[in-house]
C-alpha cells in the first residue's frame, strides 16, 4: 500500500514538472515582448527629453513633461514585470529540482522499503524459529529428544525404547 503511494507521489512530482516546463516556457514568450516594449520606452523617453530641453514654450514644456512621465511610469512597470518574470523562472527551476530531487528520494525508498521488508521478515521468520526451540528445550528431556529424532531424519523413537531416550 505504501508502495503504491508513494509511486503515485512521484508520478505526481513528474507530470508537475511537465506542467511548470509548460509554464516556464509560456512566461519566457512573454518576456521578450515586455523587454522589447521597455527597451523602446526608453529611447521615446530619451527623445521627448531632447525634445523638452529644446523647447521654450511653456504649454508645449508641459505636454512634454506629461507625456515624458506617462512614459516613464510605463517603462518602469515593464521594468518591474521583468523582474517579476526574472523571479518567475528561478522559482520555477528550484520548484522542477527540488521535485526531481523529491522523486529521486521516492525512488530510493522504495528500494530500501523493500529490502528491509525482506530482511525483517526474515528476522521474524528466524525469531519464531528460535521462540519454538526454546519452547521444546522447556519440554520433558525424552519429549524433547524425541522431537529431535524425527526432526533430524532419524527413525522415529518409540517412547518406550530406552535407547533413543539416552
Amino acid at each position: 500500500m505504501i508502495e503504491i503511494r508513494l509511486g503515485e507521489g512521484r508520478r505526481l512530482l513528474a507530470r508537475d514538472n511537465v506542467e511548470l516546463r509548460k509554464i516556464y516556457e509560456q512566461v519566457e514568450a512573454q518576456m521578450l515582448p515586455v523587454q522589447k516594449h521597455a527597451y523602446l520606452g526608453e529611447l521615446i523617453m530619451q527623445e521627448l527629453e531632447l525634445a523638452l530641453a529644446g523647447t521654450t514654450d511653456p504649454l508645449k514644456r508641459e505636454r512634454l513633461q506629461s507625456v515624458l512621465h506617462d512614459v516613464a511610469m510605463r517603462v518602469q512597470d515593464l521594468r518591474t514585470m521583468e523582474q517579476v518574470f526574472l523571479q518567475f523562472f528561478v522559482s520555477i527551476d528550484l520548484t522542477r529540482q527540488n521535485n526531481s530531487r523529491l522523486a529521486q528520494s521516492v525512488e530510493r525508498t522504495l528500494s530500501l522499503a523493500t529490502n528491509v521488508v525482506t530482511v525483517g521478515l526474515a528476522i521474524q521468520t528466524a525469531m519464531a524459529r528460535q521462540k519454538r526451540c526454546w519452547k521444546q528445550r522447556k519440554r520433558p528431556r525424552h519429549s524433547w529428544r524425541h522431537d529431535c529424532c524425527q526432526c533430524s531424519g532419524y527413525p522415529a523413537a518409540d517412547p518406550g525404547n530406552r535407547r533413543y531416550l539416552q
